[in-house]
């Protein structure tokens, strides 16, 4: 591939962008039995999701790329199928990871 084809390929955030791409959710159980979700348009080691989840900033966990996450924390158990359906919904499809 010539170098003009190659600054002409998307990266996959760019192709996740266009074509709605899916999310990543990290799901913690507490031991008082709430959960803790983290969402995240990129994936991420489990180490990393656990750090935003406590509140770290992403550049400390050596998260360099810019990306779109939100925490969701002390979700009765309940509740958890509702989420799992939004987060669906809100990415296009999404990727389910106990950590």
């Amino acid at each position: 591939m010539t170098m003009e084809l190659m600054h002409k390929v998307m990266d996959d955030m760019e192709l996740d962008a266009v074509v709605g791409g899916a999310g990543y959710a990290y799901i913690r159980k507490r031991a008082d039995g709430k959960y803790d979700i983290l969402s995240s348009s990129i994936k991420l080691k489990k180490e990393q999701a656990m750090g935003l989840l406590e509140g770290k900033n992403p550049a400390s966990l050596g998260i360099t790329k810019s990306f779109k996450f939100h925490p969701h924390v002390g979700l009765q158990a309940d509740k958890l199928p509702a989420v799992k359906k939004a987060l669906n919904k809100l990415y296009k499809g999404c990727t389910f990871t106990n950590i």
